[in-house]
C-alpha cells in the first residue's frame, strides 16, 4: 500500500483549493453563467424566440440529472479526477460546436452535453474531493472553492460582453471555449489527484487500521449505500424542496440581464451589474460555508432564503443603479444552496460515508428543478411579455421552501 507523507497531503490538499477554485472559475463561469448574455445576440442573428432559446437550459439540466444519476456508480468505479477530466473535454468540445450552431436543435443537444458534462466535471465531484480530503472546515473550504464561479463570471461576463459587440457572438465562444479548455484540462490533469485508499489513516480519520475495522468490502457497502440512505421520506422531502428551489434560482437568475436591456438598459450596464452580482455571489458562498460550519444546516439555508427573497423584490423594482445593491446582496447567494449546502444536506441526512451516492440522487431534483424553471419562465414570459412574473413565482419559491426546511429539519440537533 503506498505511504502518504504528511507534505504529499498538504501538497495534493493545495492543489485541490487552487484548481478547484480555477475549474469552477472558468469551466462552470463561462460555459454556465454566460449563457443569459449570449440569448439576445442569438436570437437576434438566428431569428429564434427569445422564451424558446431560453428553455434550451432545461436540456441542460435533463443532462444534468441523467449524470447525476449515474455520478455514485461513475465516480466510485472509474475514479472522480478521472470522470472530471472526461467531463471537461465533453464540454470544451460541446462547447465549440455551438459557436458554429445554426438550427436550435444543434443548439439543444450542445446545452444537453454541456450540462451533462458540467455536471461530472465542477461543483459536485469538487464537494467529493474537498469531504476525501479534508477533515475540518469542509463546509467552508467547499464555499471558497465554489467562490470561483463568481469570480469567473464577474470577469467573463464583462469580457463576453465586449467581445460581443465588437466582434460578435460566434467570436466572443471561439476566445472562451480556449480560456476555458486551456485552464479547466490544465488543472484536472495537472493539479487535481485521486484520494488513495489508505487516506483516512494518513489524516488520523480512523484510529484503527481500516482492514480490521471494515468486514464488508467496499462493493458491498456502495451497493447498500443508496437503498438503505436515500429513499426514505425525509430524505425525499429535502429532494423536492431543493428541486423547488432549484426552479425559483431559475426564475430569478437567467433573466437578469435581458430584464434590464428590456426595461432600458444597455448591455454593457446589464453586464456589468450582472457581474457585480456574481462577485457578490462569490463571497456569499465563502459566507454560506462558514455559516454551515457555525451555525448548521437549517439557520444557515434559512438566511440565504431570506437575502434571496429581498434581492428578487430588487430585481422587481430596479429604478436606479442603487438597486444593484440589494439585488447583488440577495438574488445569487441562494445559488450557493445547490454548489456548498447540498454536501452538507448529505453529511446531516446520511453521514459522510453515504455521501457520494446521496448527492448524486440529490443533485438529480436538483437538475430536474432547473429543467423546469427555463420552460417555466420562457413560458411566462411568451404570454405575458416581461419576465416580472418569473420574480414572482421565484418569491413565492424561495417563501415555501424557507417555511419547509425549518419544518423539516426543524431545530433539533441545529446549533
Amino acid at each position: 500500500m503506498e505511504t502518504l507523507s504528511e507534505s504529499r497531503v498538504k501538497n495534493a490538499q493545495r492543489g485541490l483549493l487552487i484548481g478547484g477554485i480555477l475549474v469552477m472559475f472558468t469551466q462552470l463561469a463561462i460555459s454556465s453563467n454566460c449563457f443569459s448574455l449570449f440569448v439576445i445576440p442569438i436570437c437576434e442573428d438566428l431569428g429564434f424566440a427569445r422564451g424558446q432559446f431560453s428553455m434550451l437550459q432545461s436540456l441542460g439540466s435533463l443532462g444534468g440529472a441523467i449524470a447525476s444519476f449515474f455520478s455514485g456508480n461513475l465516480f466510485s468505479r472509474r475514479g472522480i479526477v478521472r470522470i472530471m477530466r472526461m467531463g471537461a473535454i465533453g464540454c470544451a468540445l460541446a462547447y465549440a460546436m455551438q459557436s458554429i450552431s445554426t438550427q436550435l436543435w444543434q443548439f439543444g443537444i450542445i446545452c444537453f452535453i454541456v450540462g451533462f458534462c458540467n455536471t461530472l466535471a465542477t461543483s459536485m465531484p469538487l464537494a467529493l474531493l474537498i469531504g476525501e480530503w479534508f477533515t475540518g472546515n469542509r463546509n467552508t473550504i467547499t464555499g471558497i472553492v465554489m467562490t470561483g464561479s463568481g469570480f469567473g463570471s464577474t470577469l467573463f461576463m464583462n469580457v463576453a460582453s465586449s467581445l460581443i459587440l465588437n466582434y460578435g457572438w460566434r467570436t466572443a465562444q471561439h476566445i472562451l471555449v480556449v480560456i476555458m479548455a486551456v485552464i479547466s484540462l490544465g488543472v484536472d490533469f495537472l493539479l487535481l489527484k485521486e484520494p488513495p485508499k489508505n487516506l483516512n489513516a494518513a489524516l488520523g480519520k480512523a484510529g484503527k487500521d481500516e482492514s480490521a475495522e471494515i468486514k464488508l468490502t467496499e462493493a458491498d457497502l456502495q451497493a447498500a449505500a443508496p437503498a438503505l440512505n436515500f429513499f426514505t421520506p425525509r430524505n425525499v422531502i429535502m429532494g423536492c424542496i431543493m428541486a423547488v428551489i432549484a426552479i425559483g434560482v431559475s426564475c430569478s437568475m437567467s433573466p437578469i440581464t435581458p430584464f434590464l436591456q428590456d426595461i432600458g438598459y444597455s448591455q454593457s450596464f446589464a453586464a456589468a451589474v450582472y457581474s457585480g452580482v456574481m462577485m457578490s455571489s462569490a463571497i456569499g458562498k465563502i459566507f454560506h460555508g462558514i455559516a454551515l460550519d457555525r451555525l448548521g444546516v437549517r439557520k444557515s439555508c434559512s438566511i440565504m432564503l431570506v437575502l434571496a427573497i429581498i434581492g428578487v423584490f430588487a430585481t422587481i423594482y430596479f429604478r436606479s443603479p442603487i438597486f444593484s445593491v440589494p439585488l447583488a446582496l440577495g438574488v445569487f447567494f441562494v445559488s450557493s444552496l445547490q454548489v456548498v449546502a447540498s454536501p452538507a444536506i448529505a453529511d446531516y441526512l446520511v453521514g459522510e460515508e453515504n455521501k457520494k451516492f446521496f448527492l448524486g440522487k440529490l443533485n438529480i431534483f436538483i437538475s430536474v428543478g432547473y429543467l423546469i424553471g427555463p420552460v417555466l419562465y420562457g413560458a411566462l414570459y411568451d404570454h405575458f411579455g416581461s419576465y416580472i412574473p418569473g420574480f414572482w413565482v421565484a418569491i413565492a419559491v424561495y417563501g415555501f421552501s424557507l417555511a419547509a426546511i425549518n419544518m423539516l429539519l426543524g431545530a433539533k440537533n441545529q446549533k
